[in-house]
Formats: structure tokens, C-alpha cells, sequence
């Protein structure tokens, strides 16, 4: 597993990357179905790494050029990013936005798909650094982790 969240039910999504999958554990810890899977196709999955849950419960999993999105039951609804996004890994929701971890590039799009902004190491720190890996959102905060540090700064975005 690469990845683990918890809905508001307290269900348990863990991002499977070695099957290509998304396991849903219920609260009896039985695993009551999964999604996404190797192939081709809407709502097929590549290279799942990170998995991130909405406030409606949507499910967010970061994939090979793209963050698909599924219903809380996996059904799958949609994409964010395809096109701009290249090997996404930490993803994180904060409100009605969801971060995007893509190598140097740290972007910021609303939950229905619009690019919001996107920041790079430089625009951050001020100097060059390798990479975004995780990001998450506690009230106005965004934590970031980079291969080299955790930084912690206001978010007003």
C-alpha cells in the first residue's frame, strides 16, 4: 500500500499500488470493495500512489498524469489535471481545494477541476528544491513535505 485515508464514516480507503487499485475497509475492518484497476478506460487506474477524501466523501487518488475522482461507493466521476499534471504523488483536500504534489510543481485546483494556481520550489522557498512529495491542510495551514524538510505556511490561497 502507498496510501491510506479515512472517510467520514470512518471507512478506510487504502491506495493499493501493486494491484492498480483503491480497497474500501468498512468499520468491521472487512474490505467491502474495490476499485480502479489496471487497463483501459474511465475509471481504469495506472500508477495509483496517494488517495485523499472530500468533504462529501469523494475519493481522490493521485494516478499516472492525472488525480481521478470516484463517489464513495467507486464509482468513478472524473479526472482533475489530465493534461497538466505528469507523475502526481501527494495529494491532500483543504477545504474546497484540493494540493497536488507533481515532482517540483505544487498545484492548487477546486474540487471540480479548475486550476486554481500552482507554485513551484522556487516560488516557495526562494531556491531550488528537488521535490514536492505529500502535502496536507489543517485549518489555515498547509503542511508540505519535500524531499528535504516539512514546511508549514499560512494558507491564503
Amino acid at each position: 500500500p502507498s496510501g491510506v485515508a479515512v472517510s467520514r464514516m470512518g471507512d478506510l480507503f487504502i491506495c493499493d499500488d501493486e494491484n492498480v487499485r483503491v480497497m474500501k475497509v468498512n468499520t468491521f475492518s472487512t474490505v467491502e470493495r474495490t476499485f480502479g484497476g489496471y487497463g483501459e478506460g474511465a475509471g481504469t487506474l495506472a500508477m495509483p500512489r496517494q488517495v485523499a477524501i472530500g468533504p462529501n466523501d469523494e475519493v481522490f487518488v493521485s494516478d499516472k498524469g492525472r488525480v481521478a475522482m470516484y463517489d464513495n461507493f467507486g464509482n468513478y466521476v472524473g479526472s482533475i489535471g489530465a493534461g497538466i499534471l505528469h507523475d502526481p504523488t501527494g495529494i491532500g483536500i483543504g477545504g474546497n481545494k484540493l494540493g497536488v504534489c507533481d515532482s517540483d510543481t505544487l498545484y492548487l485546483f477546486s474540487l471540480n477541476g479548475s486550476l486554481i494556481a500552482k507554485f513551484s520550489t522556487t516560488d516557495i522557498f526562494g531556491t531550488k528544491i528537488n521535490h514536492f512529495n505529500d502535502v496536507s491542510f489543517r485549518g489555515d495551514r498547509v503542511y508540505i513535505l519535500t524531499d528535504r524538510r516539512v514546511v508549514v505556511a499560512k494558507s491564503n490561497f
